[in-house]
């Protein structure tokens, strides 16, 4: 079995992408474009739920099975009342959390074959539970716990996901002589799951904590978007993308203002007038793939990443979409270097000025897009359904620059000599 659907989580809406206007303008042969692309996020909050369909199909499989699994574990009661059971449970619930993924404790399960054992002479709440692993597994961990009750008895389930593995075990915690369960655990003991038993780390298993992981991957990246990846709060998709976006694209925004203080430098291209033609269309192709490419990714990539609302999102895929749009961009910042380093003959130096700055309004226009992926958050209660739109358009100056164009085809005596 996969995955359990989850209720209540912020649901994610593939984006819709219109085109407002077609092809409005043709870059010799190459093509712009305006376009807007709209990306609908629905915002609502609530709590972590287990539907009943889900825990009985996975008493299901656990029966059919005849064992549990790595990330299933089941167990008649849950007794919490003396050290022993607290030292085991803190135990199982630490091994479950280095899974990296949902796992689950089922309670009100024989032994073996997995019938139910009828009523729960235990009840317990999800508050009284993580009170109680509150300061025993470091970094924090936060637990969900339902209750159910069918036909053929009662049913607990803990919903365990561990976001920042290795997690470790807190403080020392012994049973007493007396205690029904004699088990004891140490402060900075590591245990995991090895298919349906929980035992401690291996030198191996520890290596690949270390060596690989979020934490490494974004390791380059801000404390915020570090700590969005590794705790994933309410709406962390959304503020991830919002904080890794901002950050680097007032890179690029230092840069595009630094080319137009003359503090970027190239070496100068020195053109005829055909060679300048032909190297204007190709560039205007280059152009409209940047805007094309930008586009697919917004539209496509980014919100793929963010995943369903049964699932949560994936934050490698999240940092591969932005750092695509932050190529892209870099691209066009090159666009308007390598414009403004050629130096054609003086019949087409109007039509250079023209196109200088044809890259600007695409990256003001993802500038635009950090801010208003981050705008639903700051306020206390985001409403349900929030519209970013972003539009790609023309430069203003395009019909002139045809115009241009045109003119000078049509008296090559003013370039020829």
């Amino acid at each position: 079995m996969g995955r359990l659907r989850r209720r209540g989580r912020c649901q994610k809406i593939t984006p819709m992408a219109g085109i407002k206007s077609g092809w409005v303008f043709a870059i010799w042969a190459g093509a712009g474009y305006k376009f807007s692309v709209y990306i609908i996020l629905a915002c609502a909050i609530g709590e972590t739920q287990v539907e009943d369909k889900d825990l009985q199909e996975l008493i299901k499989k656990l029966r059919s099975l005849r064992q549990e699994w790595k990330t299933v574990d089941a167990k008649r009661e849950l007794i919490l009342q003396e050290n022993g059971d607290k030292a085991e449970f803190v135990k199982d619930v630490v091994a479950m959390a280095n899974n990296g993924e949902l796992s689950y404790l089922v309670i009100g399960l024989e032994d073996k074959t997995f019938r139910p054992i009828g009523a729960l002479s235990h009840r317990h709440t999800k508050n009284d539970l993580n009170q109680l692993l509150a300061d025993k597994i470091d970094p924090p961990l936060v637990v969900g716990y339902q209750e159910f009750t069918s036909s053929e008895g009662d049913y607990a389930i803990i919903e365990i996901l561990g976001r920042n593995p290795p997690y470790i075990v807190a403080r020392d915690l012994t049973h007493n002589k007396q205690d029904r369960k004699q088990v004891r655990i140490y402060k900075g003991t590591i245990f995991v799951r090895h298919e349906d038993r929980t035992e401690g780390i291996s030198r191996s298993e520890l290596e690949v904590f270390f060596q690989g992981g979020l934490r490494r991957a974004f390791e380059g990246e801000s404390d915020l978007a570090l700590q969005l990846v590794l705790n994933q709060p309410d709406f962390w998709e959304y503020l991830l993308t919002a904080e890794l976006l901002q950050l680097k694209m007032a890179q690029i925004t230092r840069a595009y203002a630094d080319l137009n203080k003359g503090l970027l430098y190239k070496g100068i291209v020195r053109m005829s007038g055909a060679d300048f033609l032909n190297w204007a269309s190709t560039r205007g192709n280059d152009l409209g793939s940047l805007i094309n490419l930008l586009k697919a990714t917004i539209t496509e990539e980014m919100p793929a990443s963010w995943r369903a609302q049964s699932e949560s999102g994936d934050p490698l895929e999240i940092k591969r979409a932005v750092e695509k749009i932050v190529s892209a961009c870099n691209e066009l910042v090159q666009w308007e270097i390598d414009l403004r380093s050629v130096v054609p003959p003086d019949a087409f130096v109007p039509l250079k000025q023209m196109m200088e700055g044809w890259t600007s309004q695409p990256i003001k226009q993802i500038e635009k897009l950090a801010t208003k992926l981050r705008e639903p958050f700051e306020q206390p209660n985001p409403k349900e359904e929030y519209a970013v739109e972003i539009v790609f358009e023309a430069p203003p100056n395009v019909d002139e620059a045809i115009a241009e164009i045109e003119r000078l085809k049509n008296h090559p005596e003013e370039w020829l000599a």
